[in-house]
């Protein structure tokens, strides 16, 4: 694959996707032939090689070559060397490629000065680039994305969510759980979940659920268009109930920050409470469900907005802890587990 046109011969077009390192698709838009002669040990072969079905690619800043490409299916043996990659077929040599300099790019010149490293020398007489290029680039993070400084007006109005998959599955076999997180609030459910599949159910019991707690109805929902939130039931089922489906950038979980930052406070808070149990990862399913704990510790402006939207009902509400899902006792050295955490919702 080449990003410079003019090197290719008999052209013709040819659109393919082509998945790139950093995991973007981009596409070819041109497939050709490239005639070289490359270089051994410094000196020119005296006969032309031939790179057939190459593809143009405008969107790539490096030529590639596929050293398995050429050994499955061109017969080349491809040896790598300490100081170059060599290219033989039929015991001839087509191309030598030096990486000698390549390999100790990341040596900065002012540890050389220093002779903080043995070994390390620069052929060139030309001086480096005080700016490394690649060095920029390999430290890129994605920039800040400025908080809204708005929440909703009322319970329901804003419903965020996010799905978070687990490495080790529970005792239960649940390996993912989907958390919804009201905006005006930050009142939240976790259900857990053995198939990504399962999110649609788990958004019906979830609506039931909120529905009836807080007597209104949901008005939007955001996701971060994730293929479990794309399903034709999942879109079909939010349009009949009148529910604005809203999605944020896909790969860009700063823009769905509520309910990541949500899954992350999850993790944190199970993640302790099993470490101070001394339970394996298998349990986490029972840490998962002290999320009640949170809801019911709700402090300054969130504990004001929850009060004060339950006195609607000609009482006001006050939240509070009435029972752990998961104890330590240290001083008999016994570990208490409720078995209530069967039932897959949890609030």
């Amino acid at each position: 694959m080449t990003h410079c046109v003019h090197l290719l011969q008999n052209t013709r077009p040819h659109r393919a996707p082509i998945r790139v390192a950093n995991g973007l698709v981009v596409y070819s838009e041109l497939v050709g032939e490239i005639v070289l002669r490359p270089l051994i040990h410094g000196h020119a072969r005296s006969r032309s090689v031939i790179l057939s079905n190459v593809l143009y690619v405008p969107a790539l800043s490096h030529n590639l070559i596929s050293t398995t490409y050429l050994s499955v299916h061109h017969d080349y043996t491809v040896l790598m060397k300490e100081n170059y990659i060599l290219f033989k077929r039929n015991g001839e040599v087509y191309f030598v490629a030096d990486i000698s300099e390549q390999g100790q790019a990341f040596v900065r010149e002012t540890v050389m000065d220093k002779e903080l490293v043995t070994g390390v020398r620069l052929a060139s007489a030309r001086k480096p680039d005080p700016i490394c290029e690649p060095c920029l680039f390999g430290k890129l993070n994605a920039g800040l994305f400025p908080s809204t400084g708005h929440r909703s007006g009322a319970p329901l109005d804003l419903i965020h969510s996010n799905l978070k998959s687990d490495s080790v599955p529970t005792r239960e076999g649940w390996k993912h759980r989907v958390t919804f997180v009201d905006d005006h609030t930050g009142f939240k459910v976790a259900y857990h979940m053995k198939n990504k599949s399962e999110t649609f159910a788990a958004l019906k019991m979830f609506q039931a659920y909120a529905e009836t707690h807080w007597g209104l109805k949901i008005k939007a929902f955001q996701d971060d268009k994730g293929g479990e939130y794309m399903s034709n039931e999942f879109r079909s089922h939010l349009d009949k109930c009148g529910i604005v489906h809203r999605h944020s950038v896909r790969a860009r979980p700063q823009q769905n920050g509520t309910a990541e930052r949500s899954n992350r406070t999850v993790d944190e808070h199970s993640t302790a409470m099993l470490h101070e149990a001394n339970l394996p990862p298998a349990f986490r399913a029972l840490a998962v469900s002290a999320v009640e704990a949170e809801n019911a510790e709700r402090t300054g402006v969130n504990s004001k907005k929850l009060c004060i939207a339950r006195q609607d009902k000609k009482r006001i509400y006050r939240p509070g802890v009435n029972s752990k899902k998961l104890k330590n006792s240290r001083e008999g050295g016994t570990i208490y587990v409720d078995g209530a955490c069967d039932c897959i919702g949890i609030m």
